[in-house]
Parts: C-alpha cells; structure tokens; sequence
C-alpha cells in the first residue's frame, strides 16, 4: 500500500519541508507489531494520530529494546505526556481538552 495514512512530527531519513514523516498503512501496521503492550496501548488513546513507525523509531535512536518492558513504559509515558500537551497546544479555544489540567 502507498497511501499516506498518517503523520508524525519525529522526521526520520525522509522528511518533507515541514518536518513531518509520511507513512504508509503497511508499514505503520509492520511497526505498531514490533511495539510492547504499552507502547501500543498509548497509541490507541492517543487524541492524535500518531505513527507507530514514529514510536519503534524513537525505540532504535535510543539503543532500546522495543519489546523491553521497562523501555516499552518509559517510552510509552513519555509518548502520552507528548499526545497530551500537543493536543492542548493545537486544540482550538471551546475544545473541550483545553479545560484539562
């Protein structure tokens, strides 16, 4: 499949000029299954839609183990903070986020 499906603000080797990596349905699926049980966890309630590929990058780039379950947490927590201020950050005045400490 070689529809962009999905968008993440972690560039990898191919970026375009707004910093953002495209991906594809195949291979976001291919990284969302190398991901641990936390990891995909805070994907699925992730308010934005975030790349799997983003995630199991951000595993590599720092020498973890994806399926490490000390790794998949820490990076799992970290990955929810970030959902959670972006989404404040980009949500429009009267969204109902904006209200949540």
């Amino acid at each position: 499949m070689t529809d962009s499906v999905r968008m993440s603000n972690v560039a990898q080797n191919t970026t375009t000029p707004d910093n953002l990596h495209f991906t594809t349905k195949g291979a976001d699926m291919d990284a969302y299954d190398q991901l641990g049980p936390a990891c995909q966890k805070a994907l699925q309630s992730a308010t934005l839609p975030w790349s799997a590929e983003a995630c199991l990058w951000q595993h590599r780039k720092r020498g973890w183990n994806p399926k490490d379950p000390q790794a998949d947490q820490r990076l799992a927590a970290e990955f929810a903070g970030i959902d959670h201020s972006t989404t404040i950050t980009t949500a429009g005045e009267g969204h109902p986020i904006r209200d949540t400490p």
